[in-house]
Formats: C-alpha cells, sequence, structure tokens
C-alpha cells in the first residue's frame, strides 16, 4: 500500500477492539516518508489515544490502553525517522500481571 500523508493526515485500519483481552501482539509496519513525518498518525485511534504515532517531528511512539482506563505508552529516541528512508518497525505489547511492556524494533535494532 502506497499513501501520500502530509500535515494531519492520518491512515487508519483494523479493527483495534478485536485486540481487546490479548496479552500480547505485534504490529509491524513499513513505512518510507516522502516528506517530515512530524505528528503523522499511522495506525487507527483506540479511544482518546493513537496506537502509533510520530512525535517530537521523527520518533515513533506507541501508545496502548492500559489497566483502568489509563494509557500506556512508549517512543523511541534510537529510531528517528527520516523522509526518503525505508524503516521496518516492529511494536511487540506485552501485557503481564504487573506491568506493561512496549518493545520496539527498527530495521531489526531495538
Amino acid at each position: 500500500m502506497a499513501v501520500a500523508m502530509s500535515g494531519t493526515d492520518r491512515v487508519d485500519y483494523g479493527d483495534i477492539a478485536a485486540t481487546s483481552g490479548l496479552t500480547e501482539f505485534s504490529v509491524a509496519l513499513t513505512i518510507k516518508f516522502a516528506a517530515a513525518p512530524s505528528d503523522l498518525r499511522l495506525v487507527t485511534q483506540w479511544s482518546a489515544a493513537w496506537l502509533a504515532q510520530v512525535t517530537d517531528t521523527n520518533e515513533v511512539g506507541f501508545v496502548i490502553d492500559g489497566v483502568n482506563g489509563s494509557f500506556f505508552g512508549q517512543k523511541t529516541t534510537a529510531l528517528n525517522v527520516a523522509n526518503g528512508e525505508t524503516h521496518r518497525i516492529v511494536m511487540t505489547w506485552k501485557h503481564p500481571t504487573s506491568t506493561d511492556i512496549i518493545e520496539i524494533w527498527s530495521n531489526g535494532t531495538k
């Protein structure tokens, strides 16, 4: 799929409600921006939070629905997405009994 995005454009897909009750899932993205990716929303909205968004100009962040309606998120400062480059990103969310864990990999690097 190729999509041209700019400004506050977004790409939505899937049924995020289908992940309800899961204790672990992964999201894999291959993205290549034609323009600066600042604040682009990459994946479908979950309540008041976005599952994935480019934040602080060039960092990919993931947000998931936490316990008691709270949200838990993590972004990576090691990955700075840039326009014109291809990034293969995998996010894995694990929900153990105590603490949510989000792992973000880009082009094979955590």
